[in-house]
């Protein structure tokens, strides 16, 4: 996790080269171009503001689906 995506794609560029890079048995002659990241996620409302984990609880909030759907409702917001 990060502040910001540049941050964020540094770290992963790097826990790429020095961990996975090595790890190449289940990929052989798959050569990586690019390791991906982005910013953390933001949460606007016009009910309260979001500052900690609880306050979602009751939202109706839209979601992409899969495990982010899932994250929604342990953080009690109810996902559309």
């Amino acid at each position: 996790m990060g502040d910001t995506a540049e941050v964020t794609a540094v770290a992963t560029s790097g826990i790429h080269e020095r961990m996975l890079a090595k790890a190449r048995t289940s990929h052989k002659g798959v050569v990586v171009l690019s390791v991906f990241t982005h910013g953390p996620g933001q949460m606007y409302n016009p009910k309260r503001a979001i500052t900690s984990l609880k306050d979602p609880g009751g939202l109706k909030i839209r979601v992409g689906g899969g495990v982010v759907t899932d994250v929604a409702k342990a953080l009690g917001a109810v996902s559309s």
